[in-house]
């Protein structure tokens, strides 16, 4: 019985409580993509922990699915357009003695 409260308590209450309030501090593309890792740390804890092997092609997919991951988080490039817009407004803000 003990069992079950503590895996109800500790396994599910709090660790979601704790991953509920984390995420909620992260923007939204950090947060979607975070469900990706899942797949990805169960199959190196699989290899690491459990001594499972994995194949040259996994380990490429594995590979391939952290740089998507890495990229996915790096900021959106800005049209040239735009840069040269808050450049103006930048220097017309300095112009101005606002700052």
């Amino acid at each position: 019985m003990f069992e079950y409260a503590w895996l109800g308590l500790v396994g599910a209450l709090l660790t979601y409580t704790l991953w509920f309030a984390g995420i909620g501090l992260l923007p939204v593309t950090s947060t979607a993509l975070l469900g990706l890792l899942s797949p990805l740390m169960a199959a190196a804890l699989g290899s690491l922990i459990a001594g499972e092997a994995l194949a040259p092609i996994q380990i490429l997919g594995f590979a391939i699915s952290l740089v998507a991951m890495l990229a996915g988080q790096l900021p959106a490039p800005r049209s040239p357009r735009a840069a040269r817009r808050s450049m103006r407004a930048y220097a017309a803000e300095l112009t101005d003695g606002s700052r």
